[in-house]
């Protein structure tokens, strides 16, 4: 069997602490699974595996992830983040990509998607449509953490409002039509 054939590739539950930067020349791999290792980086090689439909990396020590790497996949339809430490979800790959499924839950530092919603495994609907949101409002330059939904800021009467657990710092810049974060840093709604 030559390697560069393989399809699917399942390395789960072992002690792996990098994949290497030959995994790149897997380019008919279409699923790949590294669940339960201890990888803290992915190469950049990951670029190359264009036929990749399904990237498994849940239970790792992932922190940070190659985006740009990870943007190449145009095929990736599934992608498994769950237990690992991220502080921020890859917010840029939802920007125009395949993903119709994706796994955050038990990042303990990841407060955004909300953990109300990477918790709960029938809302995973719901996480890719806040992922996109948010991708386009980093695109568009406003700062993630701070946006609102669009409808919310066409309300006129608004009963009950949740904006909870946020780094504002005074609830009163929201009737201003912005916010303050802690780090000092003005959003607008």
């Amino acid at each position: 069997m030559h390697i560069k054939s393989i399809e699917t590739l399942t390395i789960d539950t072992n002690l792996l602490n990098e994949l290497p930067e030959q995994i790149g020349q897997m380019r008919s791999l279409t699923s790949l699974s590294a669940r339960n290792n201890q990888l803290s980086s992915l190469p950049n090689t990951v670029s190359a595996l264009v036929s990749l439909k399904s990237l498994n990396l849940d239970s790792n020590q992932l922190s940070i992830l190659p985006v740009d790497a990870l943007a190449c996949l145009t095929a990736l339809t599934l992608l498994g983040l769950a237990s690992n430490q991220l502080l921020t979800p890859p917010f840029e790959l939802f920007r125009t990509s395949t993903l119709t499924s994706v796994s955050l839950a038990g990042n303990p530092g990841l407060m955004s998607p909300p953990p109300r919603l990477t918790n709960d495994e029938s809302r995973k609907e719901e996480v890719i449509e806040f992922l996109r949101r948010e991708a386009f409002c980093i695109r568009s330059g406003r700062s993630s953490s701070c946006t609102c939904p669009n409808p919310l800021r066409r309300c006129i009467h608004v009963f009950d409002c949740a904006l909870e657990p946020n780094p504002f710092r005074s609830f009163m810049y929201f009737f201003r039509k912005r916010l303050v974060r802690e780090d000092g840093e003005v959003c607008a709604l």
